[in-house]
């Protein structure tokens, strides 16, 4: 059974961070931003994925802000030694937002730099749904 794109008025998101950047951000700084990883050894797609997390600590406040806010307090207490915006002049955290219609060239995008389903999701599974994302782009 295929799964069928549907033309909507809907939007996707595709997040870019650049971990370099939060790893520059001094520790000490509140709030804190942190790089998690989870051991790979035991979950095929995580290492596939090489899932990262990002943890926004505070001290006392129980509603953390979001992360690109948190990543411009610390920038700003860090002072001369970073510049969030200071490697290429690109920023730390963005977000690319895309009508839903766009799902089908967005898949054409990433299979030439080599992402579909089988590099996410190793196995048979996701081999199979990257022979169907191939049949939704072409």
């Amino acid at each position: 059974e295929e799964r069928q794109i549907q033309a909507s008025d809907g939007r996707l998101a595709v997040y870019g961070l650049r971990i370099n950047a939060v790893r520059c951000l001094a520790v000490d700084t509140v709030p804190q931003v942190v790089i998690a990883t989870a051991p790979y050894a035991t979950n095929d797609n995580l290492r596939a994925q090489r899932a990262l997390f990002t943890v926004v600590r505070t001290r006392y406040d129980t509603n953390p802000p979001d992360l690109d806010v948190a990543m411009q307090a610390a920038a700003s207490r860090s002072g001369d030694a970073f510049n969030i915006e200071s490697a290429w002049s690109l920023p730390d955290l963005c977000r690319f937002t895309l009508p839903c219609t766009q799902a089908r060239r967005l898949l054409r995008l990433l299979a030439i730099h080599n992402i579909d389903a089988s590099s996410v999701f190793p196995g048979c599974q996701g081999i199979v749904q990257a022979m169907a994302e191939v049949k939704l782009w072409r």
